[in-house]
């Protein structure tokens, strides 16, 4: 019988591979979803979060958490977050961390099965720790997180030198994750990031983010 059993386990990892193992929401409880989500955002900063311009993304981010298509979201991609300076996007990914860790959240990519605890580093802090470390130490480490978000990608130094050499850190972390399916996030105040990533890079973003865009006018840093 636990032979069996494993067979059917192993056939539904197959049959899903990189699809979501949790617990399924139910349509109609998305919006008390939404809504802890918009209170682990008021959390992080210290106020009461009007969710009114991000309440869009915000649905996506709940629907991808839980496995579900919306607006033609892929699910085994995930997001890049694109908005001018000050549109919230760093919040929304930080409230996006506290949001994961309310229910057991995992998938399953190359065989094996990963939790879904987003960490988060700045693409500039990224090409710094290169320039302090080892460049296998660094690149390696960030392209094996199971759930990674970069965020203001695209402010780093295109080139970052360690001991002579030279290497777009972020560039390689993004070719690395693609190639291994990693789930990625990142956020971006660049409008055009080809003028940053050659065209190979750019294609490897494809392939690793849906894109949406912060297009409101609140600058949350000025409601301080």
């Amino acid at each position: 019988m636990i032979e069996n059993l494993n067979e059917i386990i192993g056939d539904i990892r197959s049959r899903y591979e990189l699809k979501r193992i949790s617990s399924y929401l139910q349509p109609d409880k998305y919006d008390t979803a939404n809504s802890l989500f918009a209170s682990m955002a008021s959390a992080i900063c210290g106020k009461d979060y009007d969710c009114r311009n991000t309440a869009s993304i915000i649905n996506k981010l709940v629907h991808w958490t839980y496995n579900t298509s919306v607006d033609d979201i892929d699910c085994t991609k995930g997001f890049l977050i694109r908005g001018e300076t000050g549109r919230g996007k760093t919040l929304l990914m930080y409230a996006m961390k506290e949001f994961l860790q309310y229910d057991s959240h995992w998938y399953i990519v190359g065989g094996k099965r990963y939790r879904l605890e987003m960490s988060i580093a700045s693409a500039r802090n990224i090409a710094f720790e290169y320039a302090q470390q080892s460049e296998e130490n660094v690149i390696a480490r960030y392209s094996r997180i199971p759930l990674l978000c970069i965020d203001d990608l695209g402010s780093e130094p295109m080139l970052s030198s360690n001991y002579g050499n030279k290497c777009s850190v972020v560039s390689e972390i993004l070719a690395n994750r693609a190639e291994t399916k990693l789930l990625t996030f990142a956020t971006t105040n660049v409008a055009r990031l080809s003028e940053c990533y050659d065209d190979r890079i750019i294609s490897r973003m494809h392939s690793l983010f849906n894109s949406v865009n912060l297009s409101h006018e609140t600058d949350y840093r000025k409601l301080k």
